[in-house]
């Protein structure tokens, strides 16, 4: 059951995160979801959005440090599920580092969500 999973190694993966949503379980587990830009370069118009998630200590940590903006680097691992006949991919983030804060854009310059 396990195989087709062994080639999601660890992997890391750094970049500008998006609004961090907590949310706990009836048991009272934390999990948390976001999702980094992904960009081959800083020019370039193509985007991949990495949707990230957390669980438990690793979740609250995270919403409670980060917000939209921050540069975070984050590892962890591919899962692949399969829900209503559709097969979905998520990034779970087993550590985090935040590594600078939102940069505020100058005064004027149009805000993208």
């Amino acid at each position: 059951m396990f195989e087709k999973f062994e080639k999601y190694a660890e992997k890391t993966f750094v970049g500008f995160c998006t609004e961090p949503e907590i949310k706990y379980s009836d048991k009272g587990t934390a999990s948390c979801k976001f999702s980094i830009p992904l960009k081959e370069t800083k020019e370039s118009k193509d985007c991949l959005w990495l949707n990230c998630k957390a669980y438990k200590e690793t979740a609250e940590a995270f919403c409670e440090i980060c917000q939209k903006g921050c540069l975070v680097k984050v590892s962890g691992r591919f899962y692949q599920y399969e829900y209503n006949s559709n097969i979905y991919t998520e990034f779970f983030v087993r550590e985090f580092l935040k590594l600078s804060d939102p940069i505020e854009k100058p005064k004027g310059e149009a805000k993208n969500g």
